[in-house]
């Protein structure tokens, strides 16, 4: 039984392994993305598909405030959890916003030009809903470029449905537009996740009404070529993986 196990799990990393390939990731971080992966899992006693934002949001707590780590082997460590959930298909995956988990492990000084301060003025004349957004987008500590993504996106979401504010705008709207964005404007899988994140940003943070879309048009990722190795290289990669 533990012989079938264990072949069940070698398997499962290396469906993995592949899933990362062709996502781009290039062959000597495979090692690393699996690892961190691995060590998501491990710190809950839970199956996968169990996992929701509430263990991603305490796991990332921790791993930000562990010792030891630069700031891009934590920004690569969610990364690697974020193409987990990915992989499995898992809802988490659309659910969350992972680059401004990302944002948040760039532990960066509060003059930084990239970071949005809270002392930093608002512009005049900001209809109110904008104000709330960045306010709030400034409370969290996200960078600039964050709150201008977020702007710009809930600006389209309103021009899109008509109005002026988001806050007469329900799923149906925001499932519609995510929707436009795949089939009129035949936009990348990345775009249109980022375009979801600042819609559930601001109902879930700001409205506090959670979004409920249900299924909707995702945009396909495209298939990229795998990457060629040599006889050479896939040894050092298989010798490399197993050490891990």
């Amino acid at each position: 039984m533990k012989q079938q196990d264990d072949e069940a799990i070698r398997k499962f990393w290396g469906r993995y392994l592949n899933y990362l390939k062709t996502q781009g990731i290039k062959p000597r971080q495979l090692p690393w993305y699996r690892l961190r992966a691995r060590q998501y899992l491990e710190a809950f006693d839970i199956p996968l598909r169990q996992h929701d934002g509430t263990q991603v949001r305490s796991w990332h707590k921790r791993l930000c405030g562990q010792a030891g780590l630069a700031d891009w082997q934590v920004i690569q460590a969610i990364d690697a959890v974020e193409q987990l959930f990915r992989f499995a298909h898992s809802r988490v995956a659309s659910e969350l916003d992972w680059e401004a988990l990302k944002d948040g492990a760039r532990r960066l000084p509060l003059e930084h030009p990239t970071l949005a301060r809270k002392e930093a003025p608002l512009p005049d004349n900001l209809p109110e809903w904008k104000q709330r957004l960045i306010r709030e987008i400034r409370r969290r500590g996200y960078s600039w470029r964050t709150e201008e993504s977020y702007r710009r996106w809930l600006e389209r979401l309103c021009r899109h449905a008509g109005s002026d504010s988001p806050d007469s705008l329900g799923a149906n709207d925001v499932r519609a537009f995510l929707e436009a964005l795949v089939v009129r404007r035949n936009v990348s899988a990345n775009t249109q996740n980022q375009a979801l994140n600042a819609c559930a940003f601001y109902f879930n943070h700001i409205l506090e009404r959670p979004l409920e879309l249900g299924p909707f048009a995702y945009a396909k990722r495209p298939k990229k070529l795998p990457v060629v190795l040599t006889v050479d290289e896939v040894s050092r990669l298989f010798v490399s993986a197993d050490a891990i």
